[in-house]
Parts: C-alpha cells; structure tokens; sequence
C-alpha cells in the first residue's frame, strides 16, 4: 500500500500557494484493509475514508455507462495504479501526485502546463463528465490561464449534457466561480465554448454584464456578482437554478427598478419616494436596498443617479419614526404622517 498527495494541493504547492485541504490517493489497498488500519469509510459510491481529519480515496477508475452526473461504473482494487487513478482527472495541472519524500508524479505534463500557464485536459475521459466545462471556466477566473484550444472543443461537444446535471451541481460550480478573483473570465470561457447556446441549463445566465463582472473587486459579495449575470432570468428561473433566496430577492429588485435607476433625475419627489419605498430602503437591515446601491456603483453612467438615489436614502432615513408613531392612533395614520415626513425631508 502506498500513499500519495494528489490533486489540487500538489497543484497549488507548485504555484506557491498553501493548500487549503490535502487530497490523498491510496494505492494497492482494499476497503477492509483501510478499516483494519483504523481508517472510517464515508463514501458510498466509491469508498473514501477519513483518518485524523484528511481525506483518503482509493485509486479508481471510472467508465461512463449513461449521461449525466451519475452515469459512471468505477473501479477500486489494489490492481489499480497511481497513473490510472491519475488519467481519469480533468486538468493536466490537476493530474500530479506527490509521496511522502516530496517526489513527483506527472504522467500528464501538469508542471509544464502550469509553468505555461494553459488549462489541458488530461484525457479524452474529461468528456465523460460535462461538469468539467464549467470546472474548467472556473479555474480560468482563477489563475487567468490560457486553454488549450482542443480543451475549448471538447467543452463545446460535451456542453449539452449539462442539461442532464442537477442544477444545484450547477449552481455549485457557478457560485465558485462568481466568487473567484476574475468572474468575468468564467463566463467569457463559457460563451468562447459555446455553453451558453448548447446548453439550456445555462441560458438564464448568458446575458451576463461582462464589463461590469471585470470590474468586481474582493469587497463585492455573492449577491452583488450574481446581479451582474442575472438580467436575462425570468421569474421562475430562480426556483429551477435553484438560485439562494437572497440573491434572488436582490436580483428581482435590481431588475425590476433598473429603469427607475436610470431616469431617476426625472422623477418627481413622490416617485423618488415611492421607488425607495419599493426597494425597502426603511425595512429592517436594508439589505436589498443596500445591495442594489451597491451594484448600481458598478455603472459608472449613472453616478448622477447613484448619488441622488443616496441623498434621497439618507434624508427620508433621518426622520424620526418613533416619534411621529406616539403621536398617532392607528396604523395607517403611523404609515401616512411617515410618509409625509419623508417626503418633505426629500
């Protein structure tokens, strides 16, 4: 039996980078072998096992035997070696193992594509999983790296089968990559493959703002970066993408009133009023009013806008509600004479 680090954490000791979790890969071992030697058994389609908090898989292959995600027959027994278990990975920079002395494996030219900064696939197995196409968008925005232009064709013939992926697996990878230093690059990757025509999963998010995603910095939140690639959704799309309520509660409103955003300079002081209103700039934490300025910064054309939506925020926020509350009797006398005194602040 032999053990070795492998995927992503020898990935990023080579660029660097501390990795965030080891991965090791078990060869020449069987199940029971790996419970006798104190290890628990955590995975059910191929076995995984947890030992001092890391995580230890047996070396497997896989064989495709439908569409979708879960159409794989793998294999695990102690015939299986190092360089099987690493032909059936996605990316040659993802394709590496290392022992315990430090010695390399690299059966697949990763290094090398590392150090030329090119995402390759390892294989011609990559075409048998089709959450690869957006795996391989993702670690674009991540480093910025180039891909192979065969890479790019095979992404493009296997993208339809994304429509046979759960679209919380979907979301997963899309929420990953929004939150990855250079979203844009992800969703260019995706449209440069052609995705987002042959894959009907991923049309609500094709028309994505692009200018605006390079624009994104560490300050700007999921819900903010989601806002960004949501004009196109309609209103059931957020239940079948199975997209977080709060960012769907954001993306509507932001939707919704983008117009009022943009002719907000022509609006009377009741309509300035009455967007805030819709918006639920006086509700609770604001969050959604909060969100929507915060996104609205990023259109840099409509900062005349932008300040006087802010101006108007504050001052309507500087009324003292409690106070003209005591003085009334009923709950829409509270809700009118607070209206009223925003209006006037504004």
């Amino acid at each position: 039996m032999k053990i070795y680090q492998v995927g992503g954490c020898v990935r990023d000791k080579l660029l660097g980078l501390t990795p965030k979790d080891i991965d090791y890969v078990v060869v020449g071992s069987t199940p029971q072998q790996m419970l006798d030697l104190g290890y628990q058994q955590v995975g059910s389609s191929f076995p995984v096992f947890l030992k001092d908090g890391e995580e230890y898989a047996l070396a497997r292959t896989e064989r495709k035997t439908g569409v979708g995600y879960n159409g794989f027959e793998t294999k695990h027994d102690p015939n299986v070696t190092l360089e099987d278990d690493l032909c059936r990975r996605d990316l040659t920079i993802n394709s590496m193992a290392m022992d315990e002395d430090g010695h390399l494996f690299d059966p697949h030219g990763g290094q090398s594509d590392l150090q030329a900064q090119i995402l390759r696939h390892t294989s011609e197995a990559f075409a048998e999983d089709p959450v690869r196409v957006l795996r391989t968008a993702r670690f674009a925005a991540r480093y910025k790296f180039d891909i192979a232009p065969d890479t790019i064709e095979l992404m493009n013939k296997i993208a339809h089968e994304l429509d046979f992926i759960p679209q919380e697996r979907i979301w997963t990878e899309i929420e990953k990559g929004l939150m990855e230093k250079t979203p844009a690059v992800m969703f260019d990757t995706l449209t440069r493959c052609g995705a987002f025509t042959r894959s009907d999963a991923l049309k609500p998010y094709c028309k994505y703002s692009s200018n605006r995603l390079w624009q994104v910095t560490s300050e700007h939140d999921l819900i903010v970066r989601f806002v960004l690639i949501s004009h196109a959704f309609a209103d059931d799309d957020y239940t079948t993408c199975r997209i977080p309520n709060d960012c769907a509660e954001v993306s509507r409103t932001f939707n919704k009133h983008f117009n009022d955003f943009v002719h907000y300079s022509f609006f009377t002081t009741a309509q300035c009023l009455d967007v805030l209103y819709e918006m639920r700039a006086f509700s609770g934490s604001a969050m959604v009013m909060q969100k929507c300025v915060e996104t609205l910064a990023l259109f840099p054309e409509l900062d005349v806008q932008l300040s006087m939506i802010m101006s108007d925020w504050k001052n309507a926020k500087s009324v003292d509600a409690a106070s003209i509350a005591i003085k009334c009797t009923t709950g829409q006398q509270i809700k009118e004479a607070i209206y009223s005194a925003r209006l006037t602040a504004l």
